[in-house]
């Protein structure tokens, strides 16, 4: 007489709340759960004390030979003492591409789990990413990722750039070490290499730091010069050289960051993630009254110039300069302007740490910890000082237009 098979289709749909083991195949069972059924498997991994416990999905959904399928590979690996999820995670990892394992490595950084980093340095790195690694690497399977593919996209940046070249190798070096952290493998990646071992954040030799000011004749023609230009860039120019902020700071200013006579940049918007309040001068204060739209220095629709047109009025006003001086000058930047305040405060009789406070610089040591006194009334009058200096050498600048 033949025995009675008791795993059927029949005896599962009949099953209302209660757990049917598979006879013919181990730790398969199937689950009869608020009206519906669930494949379950669970069983010891030979040689370990630990048990994989996983579910298949719903019954019929998955029949009875698929789920003794699924669950025969299962057994398969269990018998041997290897662990089917681990198995499962190495299989996904092993096909994850760069650009999905950055954006794990880009969700924990800006949870700010182990370290809350700066609005600006956050921007920096999401920008290395999408301009130096992303277009070259983001589609390439992250497990095939080689040191030569690393090497190719810093050496590629350090053709035009080789400082900004040592910091994408530094930045890569730290997304590489995240994919091999443990949170890196909570998140699902397994890497059995590591690519990045052989860049170095130094690698290339960085020019001596830039030490041009502009003397007290280049100022009052670069007051002149500037003058000529748009308003929009005579504002932004002038402030530049009065306020001693950073390019980016100037460039992408509010209008309502202004409030009686009082410039605030965000702290989202400082190199040191505190807010900056400066005191302007009348001067100062008229410049930013005299924008009208969003911007302190619209385009002419309205929008933020682009970075290159800010190069290209630098260029003009540097050639205008030379008019006036009859001669050759040494190129000078955006940041040379900053530098040029901060020089001329020792003379004024400014207080190095009220200078220090005028270009919004973090304290250090003990500094930080003890020297936490207000100093805006220090430093509204030490832009007074520096704003009276500059607007007497440009009054006193002979321009003859006819040399433009």
């Amino acid at each position: 007489m033949a025995r009675k098979q008791l795993f059927t289709d029949k005896t599962i749909t009949a099953l209302h709340s209660d757990i049917l083991s598979d006879p013919l195949t181990d730790g398969l069972s199937i689950e009869a759960k608020a009206g519906s059924l669930v494949w379950r498997y669970h069983r010891r991994i030979a040689g370990t004390a630990a048990a994989v416990r996983l579910r298949l999905g719903a019954y019929p959904l998955h029949s009875i030979a698929c789920a003794r399928l699924w669950a025969a590979g299962l057994n398969t690996m269990v018998e041997q003492g290897i662990d089917p999820r681990e198995a499962q995670k190495a299989s996904k990892a092993a096909g994850m591409a760069l650009e999905a394992a950055w954006n794990l490595y880009w969700s924990d950084v800006q949870a700010g789990v182990r370290k809350v980093l700066k609005p600006r340095t956050l921007a920096d790195k999401k920008a290395a990413w999408l301009a130096d690694i992303k277009p070259y690497l983001g589609e390439t399977i992250l497990s095939e990722i080689t040191a030569d593919d690393l090497w190719q996209i810093v050496e590629r940046k350090s053709d035009t750039a080789p400082v900004r070249a040592n910091r994408l190798a530094a930045e890569l070096k730290v997304i590489w070490s995240w994919f091999s952290s443990r949170a890196g493998q909570r998140a699902g990646i397994r890497l059995s290499n590591d690519a990045s071992s052989s860049l170095s954040g130094k690698h290339y030799t960085e020019s001596k730091g830039r030490t041009r000011i502009l003397s007290e004749e280049e100022i009052g023609w670069f007051a002149a010069s500037a003058a000529i230009e748009r308003p929009a860039y005579h504002r932004a120019l002038i402030l530049m050289l009065l306020t001693g902020c950073r390019f980016s700071e100037v460039v992408e200013a509010r209008r309502g960051e202004y409030r009686d006579g009082v410039w605030t940049v965000p702290a989202t918007r400082t190199k040191n993630g505190k807010a900056h309040a400066i005191m302007l001068g009348g001067w100062g204060r008229e410049l930013f009254e005299q924008a009208t739209g969003q911007w302190l220095a619209p385009n002419r629709a309205g929008g933020l110039v682009e970075q290159p047109n800010w190069y290209r009025v630098r260029d003009r006003v540097h050639a205008r300069m030379e008019a006036l001086a009859g001669r050759p000058l040494h190129r000078w930047g955006f940041h040379d302007l900053r530098r040029t305040m901060r020089s001329n405060t020792f003379r004024l009789g400014i207080r190095y740490e009220v200078a220090e406070a005028m270009l919004n610089h973090s304290r250090t040591g003990l500094e930080r910890r003890y020297d936490v006194g207000d100093l805006s009334d220090y430093t509204g009058e030490g832009f007074a000082r520096w704003e009276a200096l500059v607007a007497s050498l440009g009054v006193n600048t002979l321009c003859d237009t006819s040399k433009y």
